[in-house]
């Protein structure tokens, strides 16, 4: 993979809005930088490409197994940001390390037109009147079938992915084990319909300076709908849960200075041992803290290479859940 470049021609200008406009867009596992790699490289294990049937499409899928195959393992679908890939959410997380370590299975399913109809009631993939809440369903059934542990079912997503994350929560929250949104928060279309519903562990992860997906609520780019706050969206979640009010709060060791980021953890239990964390970066961007630097950081921000957002993922879906 090449080193990104800056485009050649016209003005300054105009580069910063094309590539802020890929930011946008959610470009954030398929057009990345190669700078900052991880020790995990562009993908970490061989992993397969896969086909499925559903809502009249043919849908495709990467899929990671651990030594010994999914038989009896737990299941991690992970979703790509707008305009990236399945492929390219491994190169962006690299999951498929700790798959392999840790013994899960990964699936990395491909948005339609690289988009998910997460909620927010735009995008092509609403255009296109896609079901992705089913679509998602049925690969969750697909491999359930193929032996991964029905009860261990839990979702990642990024920005994009993550609000479609959010919204399987909302929508089949008694088919998940658990749910991690990085970059992304609640749709405010859906959060009426999210008020009630089982429990199911939920964390955030969020940038405190995120140009794209405003930690303080609002609007997402430039027209791309409306998100809750990130103290609405733990808030409706802790409802939801029934935790306890006042959660608590854990400064991250601060492991590299020059980041320009420190990460406060706020964390409720709630009957059941269902959790609701929060990771708020602050100082951080529209980035997967300890991921790939996709695109400069005059775009989307700074990336923390205090934890890792996969390593952190896991530790919240492996023991939590309903």
């Amino acid at each position: 993979m090449r080193p990104w470049t800056p485009l050649k021609g016209g003005n300054l200008g105009a580069r910063k809005l094309f590539l802020l406009g890929l930011a946008a867009l959610g470009v954030v596992a398929g057009v990345a930088s190669c700078r900052h790699r991880p020790d995990w490289g562009p993908t970490s294990r061989a992993f397969t490409r896969e086909v499925l049937q559903a809502g009249g499409r043919q849908r495709t899928y990467a899929l990671w197994t651990p030594p010994g195959g999914l038989a009896g393992k737990p299941l991690v679908l992970a979703l790509h940001g707008r305009g990236g890939t399945g492929e390219g959410m491994e190169q962006l997380t690299g999951l498929s390390a700790i798959a392999a370590k840790e013994g899960f299975t990964v699936a990395a399913p491909d948005g339609v037109e690289k988009s998910w109809a997460d909620g927010r009631g735009i995008g092509p993939a609403h255009d296109a009147q896609v079901d992705d809440v089913a679509f998602l369903a049925a690969l969750i059934d697909a491999l359930v079938a193929r032996g991964a542990d029905a009860s261990r079912v839990s979702v990642v997503g990024m920005s994009n992915g993550a609000m479609m994350a959010l919204t399987l929560a909302c929508r089949i929250p008694q088919r998940l084990h658990g749910v991690v949104a990085v970059t992304g928060l609640v749709p405010r279309p859906l959060a009426q319909d999210c008020a009630q519903g089982p429990p199911l562990s939920v964390a955030f992860v969020l940038g405190t300076k995120d140009p794209l997906v405003p930690f303080a609520g609002g609007a997402v780019g430039t027209n791309r709908g409306d998100v809750l706050s990130a103290d609405e969206s733990f808030a409706l979640w802790q409802r939801r849960d029934g935790c306890a009010e006042a959660p608590t709060r854990e400064a991250l060791e601060d492991r590299d200075g020059a980041d320009g980021t420190t990460t406060t953890r706020l964390g409720a239990s709630c009957p059941g041992g269902v959790r609701v964390f929060r990771y708020d970066v602050e100082g951080g961007g529209h980035t997967w803290p300890g991921g790939w630097a996709y695109l400069p950081e005059g775009l989307i921000g700074k990336t923390s290479r205090d934890f890792s957002a996969s390593q952190a993922a896991w530790d919240f879906l492996g023991p939590a859940g309903r």
